[in-house]
């Protein structure tokens, strides 16, 4: 009988390619995960970027800034049915390609400060859980499933955003945890910077920035699920507040402690993207200097920024 070569590897040889594979794998999952991070960062900038340059065309249309109009009519309620006050997204819905949307809000908030009939009138069901591209941070899923905890609307499924306007320095109640300028988003005080739930009252101009509209926030990012005012298209859902460090993220948003939820984070690693009153837009690192992080929210302090 003849004896023939058997082809094949060893157990050895088996074990020894596995362990090269799985070496190969660790090496390149954190450049693959990077590389995917900086994708999901260059989007979140560029939906920033969208937003902040259809505030500045809705700015040269009309001749002020998108602003939040509160509760229905003046003076503000403190949140007592219709929830009709429709925030500044609703207003720039037509210089960032949504005209169709804006078309179908606007019967329902004739006049300055909307009508009766609300956010929650039957008709606008499609428009509560209306969800569009750059309302969404792709790093952040929590954002983009409809939620029914959001403050005002529990039970309501309604769409979220990730994007919120910068209402200054302001702490959120009396009883925040944070401190920071008064209270103003009930409409008694006018707030430090340029977005918040009743900033109709004091519509923002070009000519009222004056520390600098390239060193001014405008917009900046928030993780659902650390916040339960988020509902995109409702102006006690679309503005936080530098108060809080930047990235502080409550374990379990309670509806009880919502003063202290509504500052500025996101899931990217080390910061948040913010857009500035001129269009451009910058990431902040996490550990920005608190006194820093809130001069570049507010529109005419006089504070100095030395650094960023």
């Amino acid at each position: 009988m003849q004896n023939k070569d058997r082809d094949g590897f060893t157990l050895v040889e088996l074990l020894v390619v596995i362990a090269i594979i799985a070496m190969l794998v660790t090496l390149l999952l954190p450049a693959v995960q990077a590389a995917r991070e900086a994708a999901r960062r260059a989007q979140c900038s560029n939906n920033l970027r969208n937003w902040s340059l259809g505030c500045l065309n809705f700015e040269s249309a009309n001749g002020l800034f998108p602003y939040g109009t509160g509760y229905s009519p003046p003076p503000i309620e403190r949140g007592d049915p219709p929830y009709n006050g429709i925030g500044w997204m609703v207003h720039t819905l037509p210089f960032v390609e949504e005209q169709a949307l804006f078309d179908r809000i606007q019967p329902y908030f004739t006049g300055e400060f909307g009508s009766r009939q609300g956010l929650n009138h039957p008709d606008l069901a499609d428009v509560v859980t209306a969800q569009f591209d750059l309302l969404y941070c792709p790093s952040d899923g929590s954002a983009q499933p409809l939620l029914t905890e959001q403050w005002q609307w529990k039970g309501t499924p309604v769409a979220a955003s990730n994007y919120k306007g910068v209402m200054g320095d302001n702490e959120m109640a009396r009883t925040s945890s944070f401190g920071g300028n008064p209270f103003c988003n009930q409409g008694q005080l006018e707030c430090t910077g340029m977005i918040w739930r009743v900033s109709g009252l004091w519509k923002r101009k070009m000519k009222n920035i004056t520390d600098g509209t390239s060193k001014t926030m405008l917009i900046g990012e928030d993780v659902t699920a650390h916040n339960w005012h988020a509902m995109w298209a409702f102006s006690n859902g679309d503005s936080g507040s530098t108060y809080a460090p930047l990235n502080f993220k409550p374990a379990t948003p309670d509806p009880e402690t919502w003063w202290d939820m509504r500052g500025f984070r996101s899931d990217h690693p080390g910061g948040a993207h913010f857009g500035n009153v001129d269009g451009s837009v910058r990431f902040l690192q996490e550990d920005i200097a608190q006194q820093i992080y809130r001069a570049m929210s507010t529109i005419d302090l006089g504070e100095l920024v030395t650094q960023e």
